[in-house]
């Protein structure tokens, strides 16, 4: 399952690409939907299995150290998981407290699941596999503030998470990929802007030309829009969207599965139309994820390509040649094994 050194024994990774993102906190589930089962995830080619007991949810290695059974096909029970296959069970810590085979066997310790550590934040299970993190996991009070209404979301791609994030801070494809939904297409020019490096990213911003139908008495049109991202190392970005009847805040928040496959966690805010039932909100937004998911996973390779010289650069991509400088500068190569 494990390498001596912690990393998965089967990996899409590099070991160095794979050491590097393990020492960051990324989603693996919504805490609504661990509830009175085991729930699988999966984050950089380790399976993971998400149980609740009475101190909160556990995330572990989705294998049972008896003898290798996925810890998902059991059950809980008493506040504990039970193994379907011999019954040993497990309880929050990922202790073995009973071996019912051998009841008066004390459970050694090499029997205990692997567990990593647990946090929840805006109703996300975020888990680090290294253990601990440099970079915690980012403020954003508009996700908890009652002021504010808000919605979720998720979907898997299949591309790489560096490939994903990219797409989400990239403004010259508006004009073509999104001309159905906001794009202007008689606008496609990208207006210069500046990238600031942040000690936990990059962030730039820039006026966008978007329509937006209730700006205009429900009639198609189009407007300037500010927009503000913020990039947090390595795959989350917050977009802020300045609209004259409010701001919309757009965190998308991408967990790598493997080098080519992603669970984008996408949450939104917006202090407006709080009256207006969301149904129509995350409707649109979907219909947006879908017209990237045709582009996004079109792209090869899958894995964001780091080295400078892999692909052409146009004066619009720059977030992205500083974001694969940044990317570089954790020590990623971009690699897949």
């Amino acid at each position: 399952m494990f390498r001596p050194d912690g990393s998965p024994a089967v990996s899409s990774f590099t070991p160095e690409d794979w050491h590097v993102l393990a020492g960051f906190w990324y989603p693996v589930g919504f805490s609504a939907e661990v509830g009175s089962r085991p729930v699988a995830g999966r984050l950089l080619d380790v399976p993971l299995v998400l149980y609740r007991t009475g101190g909160g949810i556990t995330v572990a290695a989705d294998y049972c150290p008896h003898r290798g059974t996925k810890m998902t096909l059991g059950r809980l029970e008493g506040g504990e998981i039970v193994c379907k296959y011999h019954g040993l069970r497990f309880d929050g810590a990922g202790t073995c407290t009973r071996i019912p085979g051998s009841p008066d066997m004390t459970p050694p310790r090499r029997l205990d699941l692997v567990t990593f550590p647990v946090m929840e934040r805006y109703g996300l299970v975020w888990t680090c596999l290294k253990g601990s993190s440099d970079q915690p996991i980012p403020d954003w009070p508009e996700l908890v503030d009652p002021a504010w209404q808000r919605i979720k979301m998720d979907a898997v791609w299949e591309t790489g998470a560096g490939r994903h994030l990219e797409n989400f801070c990239d403004t010259a494809h508006f004009s073509f990929a999104h001309a159905a939904t906001f794009g202007w297409p008689d606008r496609p020019e990208v207006e210069p802007y500046a990238v600031e490096e942040t000690a936990t990213g990059l962030r730039f911003q820039l006026m966008t030309p978007q329509q937006d139908g209730s700006l205009f008495q429900g009639q198609p049109n189009f407007a300037d829009l500010l927009s503000e991202y913020d990039v947090y190392l390595p795959f989350t970005a917050r977009l802020i969207l300045h609209f004259p009847r409010g701001d919309e805040h757009i965190f998308d928040i991408v967990a790598p599965l493997s080098a080519g496959r992603s669970r984008i966690f996408m949450l939104k805010a917006r202090d407006h139309d709080l009256d207006q039932p969301v149904d129509e909100w995350i409707d649109f937004q979907k219909t947006v994820n879908e017209e990237d998911r045709a582009m996004v996973e079109s792209q090869v390779p899958a894995a964001l390509p780091l080295d400078a010289k892999a692909e052409g650069h146009l004066p619009s991509d720059r977030f992205s040649i500083a974001y694969r400088r940044r990317l570089q500068g954790l020590g990623l190569t971009g690699g897949a094994s």
